[in-house]
């Protein structure tokens, strides 16, 4: 699947409402996060699932509660030299959309400075919605 059509949406630190066939398309991603997450071993209800998108459209997957799921999963981008994030979503039990952690989002800045315009998936009063990583970090 390319997410290409998500380019367009790119608004430099402000929250975008998105329409409803991009509002299909993130829900399709909060469910692959979903399905990640419910593979997770079951020893910690403080768990959550980061679904990243990288502009070579590469979708990454890992557990970012704790910090060594963040370092693991900033790892498996510098691996495969794709570090420039276009989207991402965390799922947290409930199922729940959120932010990542802030060390988290500051581990990608660190690793390119365009992720600071990666669109985050967050659940919005009935919509869903997008912000860029550099709009949540002030």
């Amino acid at each position: 699947m390319k997410f290409n059509d998500f380019k367009d949406l790119i608004d430099y630190g402000y929250v975008i409402r998105l329409d409803a066939v991009s509002e299909l398309t993130l829900s399709y991603l909060i469910t692959l996060a979903e399905k990640a997450l419910a593979e997770l071993p079951q020893t910690d209800e403080l768990r959550n699932v980061t679904l990243v998108i990288t502009s070579r459209d590469n979708i990454y997957t890992g557990s970012t509660f704790s910090d060594e799921g963040c370092a693991a999963l900033i790892r498996k981008l510098a691996e495969q030299d794709d570090t420039h994030v276009t989207h991402l979503v965390t799922v947290f039990p409930g199922p729940a959309v959120d932010l990542p952690s802030y060390a988290f989002r500051q581990a990608l800045l660190e690793l390119n400075e365009e992720n600071a315009h990666a669109l985050m998936v967050l659940q919005g009063h009935e919509c869903l919605r997008a912000r860029t990583i550099a709009s949540t970090m002030q």
